[in-house]
């Protein structure tokens, strides 16, 4: 079943994303329009390239048995390129805001020694830095939201609508990492936004 969903909706070999002109008027003209269908191209390469069609399988199937899914969207910088990947949404909290978009997300997850190093580097604690069982899992938290949400305004230096804090667990008096994106780095897919009514 998701199989059949996710190729209909957004499948590789499926064309199923179109860009358009708001204004008619740009739409009729050859050489705009071939720019838009040059953009559309560009568009489909990167998701070929990118791990998009894994991870929106990944995602169907966790809306299709959870009635949620949720996919993570970050650049890759060495290949220059986007990755998606797929959160479980046991380790997600989601929230909306009074439009009923969901654009606040709040997410736990584990990494080794070597995996928070690449990630944070010198911001983790001595722990992981001087740590030397390579098994060893630490505990980070995420939250993403709106830069108007919560008080978070000053929180992140910059402009850009949103931003995103990571602590590491038990050691919350600073942050280990902080971004901020133009749009939301996440997609939230719900089948029902309540399961029993």
């Amino acid at each position: 079943m998701a199989n059949g969903i996710q190729g209909y909706a957004c499948g590789s070999n499926n064309p199923w994303l179109s860009l358009s002109f708001e204004n008619e008027k740009y739409q009729k003209s050859s050489v705009l329009g071939g720019a838009l269908k040059a953009s559309e191209d560009r568009i489909y390469k990167q998701f070929n390239k990118a791990s998009f069609y894994d991870a929106s399988l990944a995602m169907t199937l966790s809306v299709v048995h959870l009635a949620t899914g949720i996919m993570w969207m970050e650049e890759d910088p060495k290949r220059g390129q986007p990755v998606y990947s797929v959160l479980h949404p046991r380790d997600c909290y989601i929230q909306e805001n009074s439009a009923h978009e969901v654009d606040v997300l709040f997410r736990e997850f584990w990494l080794t020694q070597e995996e928070a190093m690449e990630q944070f580097g010198d911001s983790c604690s001595d722990s992981i830095r001087n740590g030397t069982d390579a098994t060893q899992k630490f505990q980070f938290v995420n939250y993403v939201a709106p830069r108007s949400r919560y008080g978070m305004r000053d929180q992140v230096q910059g402009e850009k609508n949103y931003i995103s804090v990571y602590w590491e667990v038990g050691k919350t008096d600073k942050t280990v990492k902080e971004e901020e994106y133009t749009r939301k780095p996440f997609a939230v897919w719900r089948f029902s936004r309540a399961l029993f009514g």
